[in-house]
């Protein structure tokens, strides 16, 4: 028996590898995920068993129902539905294949995590339901896209992933409030200003710019001009113009060759949009700055 799936039964219980057939496995030392392709978990359809792990499954649909007790409970879509170890269960048979990633998680490593937050009383998972953060499903993605590589450092990154899904799962139960502030920003500002410096010389649109920050374009410049202090436009002309100065002031370029690295159309152009900006032709700006240079060094 390989490793991962001594770990796999150390979370799940006595499961043999013809029983997950249909389920693609990603294996961490204190994590596990299931996810069904093409079949149910025949594991899960044992008449009421429990795990020796915390069981967590995220719903993509509302076909899987679990038998609780007495009870049936109907999976919710984008809800995260918890069980505690030893909770007898068992999945319902459907017609078509469930939809869902079920996350196993040791006992002891869960509940060194939950110790960090000092609960006042012992938390049981009863099939309860609980929201989770936007970024959940993209931990779990990369959490197994992770666990499928044999790069070095393999190991590191999944028991570093293991402690931060666990520790969003404890908050979304425990009802705390997300460790970010919500308007900030900077970051994804911090991207556009990049992308911006990096491509001046090509026709930048506002909605280029609201697509590398995941915004939509009014909710983009407004945002971008608390965090800068100018709206997208005023902003990538004013670097445009920083960059146009330099050259004109410290390369051999015609000015077509300056115009078109700056973003402007053509020389006539930008010639047309410097001097309205400075109040002087681009040459003349040329001329004034190596007076002022010379005239410095000729007093020094």
């Amino acid at each position: 028996m390989d490793d991962d799936f001594k770990i796999i039964q150390k979370l799940v219980g006595d499961v043999s590898p013809d029983q997950l057939r249909y389920i693609d496995c990603f294996v961490g030392e204190d994590m596990a995920f299931f996810m069904p392709q093409g079949g149910a978990c025949f594991y899960a359809l044992t008449p009421l068993h429990s795990h020796p792990g915390y069981m967590f499954v995220y719903n993509f649909d509302d076909r899987t129902g679990i038998r609780l007790n007495e009870t049936t409970i109907t999976a919710i879509p984008g809800k995260l539905l918890a069980l505690s170890p030893g909770i007898m269960h068992n999945e319902l048979p459907s017609e078509m294949p469930p939809r869902y990633i079920a996350v196993l998680i040791d006992r002891d490593f869960f509940e060194s995590q939950l110790a960090e937050y000092q609960p006042d009383r012992e938390i049981i998972f009863n099939a309860e339901f609980y929201d989770v953060p936007k970024k959940f499903l993209t931990l779990l993605k990369e959490f197994m896209i992770e666990a499928t590589t044999n790069s070095p450092g393999r190991d590191a990154i999944l028991r570093a992933m293991s402690v931060e899904i666990s520790h969003q799962i404890i908050r979304s139960a425990l009802e705390l409030s997300p460790a970010t502030k919500p308007n900030d920003f900077r970051l994804e500002i911090g991207r556009v200003t990049e992308y911006i410096h990096a491509n001046l010389g090509q026709k930048l649109k506002i909605e280029d710019m609201a697509s590398i920050a995941c915004m939509s374009p009014s909710h983009f410049s407004h945002v971008f001009k608390e965090e800068t202090g100018a709206t997208p436009i005023e902003y990538l002309n004013q670097v445009r113009f920083k960059r146009a100065k330099r050259l004109l002031l410290a390369s051999d370029k015609t000015l077509t060759e300056i115009a078109l690295e700056c973003g402007f159309c053509s020389s006539a152009y930008f010639s047309d949009r410097f001097s309205k900006e400075f109040k002087m032709t681009p040459s003349n700006y040329k001329k004034s700055m190596i007076s002022k240079n010379n005239n410095k060094i000729s007093k020094e």
